[in-house]
């Protein structure tokens, strides 16, 4: 169960990554079709440890380009 509700952040890691690198319309549509298209989100979020992989790498890419920004963390 707990790999089914982190997978549903997928969609918002992916958009908060993207937009900052390539704006909003991008982030937009890449989110969009992340929740849609991803295997993960349809069968596999349940079954392996895919999804928990797919999480902590979005989460560390998004960490790490506000971290080369200079943003700091999230107030």
């Amino acid at each position: 169960m707990a790999q089914v509700l982190l997978n549903g952040l997928v969609p918002a890691l992916l958009y908060e990554t993207v937009r900052a690198e390539l704006g909003e319309p991008v982030a937009v549509v890449a989110a969009g079709l992340v929740a849609i298209l991803s295997f993960n989100t349809v069968y596999e979020s349940a079954q392996a440890s895919d999804s928990l992989c797919t999480v902590a790498f979005l989460a560390s890419t998004m960490l790490f380009g506000r971290a080369v920004r200079g943003a700091g963390p999230a107030r």
